[in-house]
């Protein structure tokens, strides 16, 4: 893994995706979990059943990854859907605790974004806000600007108003 993306969601991740891997970075989002089969599997049975994962091979086609899903809605009769939002209920859990509300949620983002910029090396680490668009990237990551505008996906509306950061580590 060359970059972690160690911001919480709905700060630009999904954006942040499609640059990091539009610069040669193949990158890991949760939508991979909801995507393939086996990444829900690998996630239910890490999380939930609580066995070891396998990260090489669960990350043997990315050298990036982003986000790390919080709350979703209720339970659905497709059972991959299902064991998915457990995965994903089991990660916001553990990051903000069980029947988070606002405040605590937000404390949580704060201390999780307190503590990796903390842990991480000054020159290994990025705080990186999507609406500064490539350059900071393309400055961390050591690629040039590409010649089109940075994908801005899955923007909701308090998302951007609030312009969250999103927080990187190099290896």
């Amino acid at each position: 893994m060359q970059v972690i993306g160690a911001g919480c969601p709905r700060t630009g991740t999904l954006s942040t995706h499609a640059a990091l891997t539009r610069l040669g970075f193949p990158c890991y989002h949760m939508a991979e979990v909801a995507l393939h089969e086996d990444h829900t599997r690998a996630w239910h049975s890490f999380l939930i059943e609580r066995k070891p994962m396998d990260w090489n091979a669960l990350f043997s086609n990315y050298s990036a990854t982003v986000d790390a899903p919080a709350a979703f809605p209720h339970r659905h009769a497709n059972p991959r859907l299902d064991m998915w939002l457990q995965v994903v209920e089991a990660i916001h859990v553990h990051w903000a605790g069980a029947n988070a509300d606002r405040d605590r949620c937000i404390a949580a983002f704060n201390a999780h974004n307190r503590r990796v910029q903390a842990e991480i090396p000054k020159d290994r680490l990025l705080v990186f806000r999507v609406q500064e668009d490539w350059a900071p990237l393309c400055e961390f990551v050591g690629c040039e600007v590409p010649d089109e505008p940075y994908p801005h996906l899955n923007e909701g509306t308090d998302t951007v108003k609030a312009g969250l950061s999103f927080i990187f580590g190099i290896s």
